[in-house]
């Protein structure tokens, strides 16, 4: 069950749509258009994101470039962020806990 994009604020180009949430699940699809950027950032929950389509930067504590198959796992509040975005990027976040989305609002701070 996709629903409508929403803009990520703070971040350039980027939406994102909900895919399901449910018993301390989240799971998201994320979309950045070229030239965009998810700058620098935490969150209060732990999140795996599976890279499904393009090629970027990661930002935070283990800075490499990403592509499609590639997985990222964050803790709680470890910072990161994707840069160096030429092509469409997208990547399913799996979050646990209250998880990214509350309502309308952001689970997000900028470093």
């Amino acid at each position: 069950m996709e629903t409508e994009k929403i803009s990520v604020p703070g971040c350039r180009e980027t939406a994102v749509s909900r895919l399901f949430s449910d018993g301390g699940v989240q799971v998201l699809k994320v979309e950045v258009m070229p030239g965009g950027e998810i700058p620098l950032h935490e969150h209060e929950c732990a999140a795996t994101m599976v890279i499904t389509k393009g090629r970027a930067r990661t930002l935070g504590n283990d800075c490499r470039i990403v592509t499609e198959g590639d997985v990222v796992i964050k803790v709680a509040k470890e910072p990161h962020g994707f840069t160096e975005i030429t092509e469409p990027f997208e990547f399913i976040s799996i979050s646990y806990g209250a998880g990214i989305i509350h309502g309308n609002d952001f689970d997000i701070r900028y470093s």
